[in-house]
């Protein structure tokens, strides 16, 4: 009766032991969200099991020492001591497991949670970029929003090797900490990258496109603001100023020919504008566009004011030849009285023919001095013709210069030209005005006269002694008017 007694005592302390080793299996198996609290349990875990140690090898002492007297019942207690000693040994496993996972934990959670917030911040700034407008004005400043956008994916490219190791680092806590929510960070933030890249990198096209069309775009406007100022500074030349009419006219023609290399860059930029990837709504508002357009109304006014300038001094050579041939006129009279006077020999042996010849030579005389203040007069109208004719050529270019130099800022290797549009106040003069500055003066005066005794007949214009220059004028203005 006492065996059987004893027996059933260790029956209960085996299923008693058992039954604490398995609660300790199942809260070593389960996961937390709180390592610190989680290494403590796993401390009083540790401790408990040491207990159930001692428990177990007390009973499979006392159950040897039980054997001695009754071998048989104690065979199959010696059974399930052995099955005891097995799960023990399985608790143990699982609790040094447990206790090697918790040790690296907080590492690996330390690790996970800066590749988060990286990640995190990465996200921020790409939102931030994304979602702000393109600046298109210039090609710098598209060159550097390409280099801001290319970084994000050089970045973003890290990424991905991040989310990665952030997996491996969930796969190792998954058997202590909690990772469900970790799991599912994890997919939304591949997620949100994936998406923001895609939006990068089709931003980054456009940049590059529109960055490489602004580039030939601002070559072509800096081309033909060259070639503006170029012959602008023909316009105002001193030089010219100290060349005859006849030479100033041929100078003007000249520069109004060489004018049509401006017909195919204005062209250019034209063509250049129209090419722009960039968004209509935005194309008409840019700096550059304004420049653009400036830049062609400034080529017309220059070549508006060569032709003007062409026209003065063409009615200034035709006037100056009139003059000249005038000259040459009173000088053959000069000449023809001289003659007169010297062939004729004096006569002495007849009075009446010496006074009629006295008398003639005294008519000769006088007219002699008339004739030479005739051509006195012409040569002061000359010269006046000709202060007159670079004045009135001075007055369209100063006029039409300082309209073309409002906001004519220099386009630098990375700026553009002021965002400003210029308004010239030209001084616009007809064929009427230009032939009254250039009709004729009085020698007294020096004013313009309307009524002098050398005016310009139509038919000193046809032929000019400057051929065709008018033809030319014409031909010139005609391919120009596309400007």
């Amino acid at each position: 009766q006492q065996s059987k007694i004893l027996n059933q005592e260790f029956c209960q302390k085996i299923q008693g032991i058992a039954k604490d080793l398995n609660s300790i299996l199942f809260k070593l198996k389960e996961k937390t969200d709180n390592l610190t609290q989680a290494k403590t349990n796993q401390k009083v875990l540790g401790e408990e099991l040491d207990r159930c140690n001692i428990e177990l090898v007390e009973l499979d002492a006392a159950i040897q020492d039980f054997a001695e007297q009754n071998p048989q019942p104690a065979k199959q207690l010696a059974g399930q001591i052995g099955q005891l000693t097995g799960l023990h040994q399985e608790v143990v496993r699982q609790a040094e497991y447990r206790a090697s996972k918790l040790s690296q934990a907080g590492s690996h959670l330390d690790e996970y949670n800066e590749m988060l917030e990286f990640i995190l911040k990465w996200i921020e700034k790409a939102k931030i970029l994304v979602h702000g407008n393109i600046t298109w004005n210039s090609a710098s400043q598209l060159r550097d929003q390409f280099m801001s956008h290319q970084a994000m994916l050089e970045e973003a490219s890290e990424i991905h090797v991040d989310i990665e190791a952030m997996n491996e680092r969930i796969e190792y806590l998954a058997s202590v900490y909690s990772t469900e929510g970790m799991c599912q960070q994890v997919s939304d933030l591949g997620r949100q990258t994936d998406e923001l890249q895609q939006v990068i990198k089709l931003r980054l096209q456009n940049i590059q496109d529109a960055a490489k069309d602004m580039k030939k775009f601002e070559t072509e406007v800096k081309a033909l603001q060259s070639a503006l100022e170029k012959a602008q500074t023909s316009l105002t030349s001193t030089e010219i100023g100290r060349l005859s009419l006849k030479e100033q006219l041929s100078h003007r023609q000249h520069l109004l020919s060489e004018m049509e290399s401006l017909k195919p860059k204005v062209h250019a930029v034209q063509v250049c504008q129209s090419a722009l990837r960039i968004p209509e709504e935005v194309v008409t508002s840019l700096p550059i566009c304004h420049t653009a357009l400036r830049l062609q109304e400034d080529a017309s006014h220059l070549q508006h004011t060569a032709i003007q300038q062409c026209n003065i001094m063409q009615e200034a050579v035709i006037q100056y030849e009139q003059y000249e041939q005038e000259m040459k006129h009173l000088q053959h009279l000069i000449e023809r009285a001289h003659r007169e006077i010297q062939d004729k020999p004096i006569t002495t042996s007849n009075i009446e023919e010496l006074q009629a010849q006295i008398s003639r030579h005294e008519e000769l005389a006088q007219k002699i001095k008339g004739y030479q203040e005739q051509i006195a007069s012409l040569n002061s109208k000359c010269k006046m013709l000709t202060m007159k004719a670079k004045h009135a050529t001075m007055l369209l270019t100063v006029t039409e210069v300082e309209g073309l130099s409002e906001g004519m800022e220099e386009l630098d290797s990375e700026e553009l030209l002021s965002t400003h549009s210029a308004h010239p106040s030209v001084v616009m003069m007809t064929a009427g005005r230009c032939h009254t500055l250039l009709s004729p003066v009085t020698e007294e005066s020096g004013e313009e006269g309307t009524n002098s005794e050398i005016s310009s007949p139509p038919a000193c214009r046809s032929p000019s002694p400057v051929a065709n220059t008018d033809a030319s004028v014409n031909q010139v203005s005609s391919s120009w008017h596309s400007f």
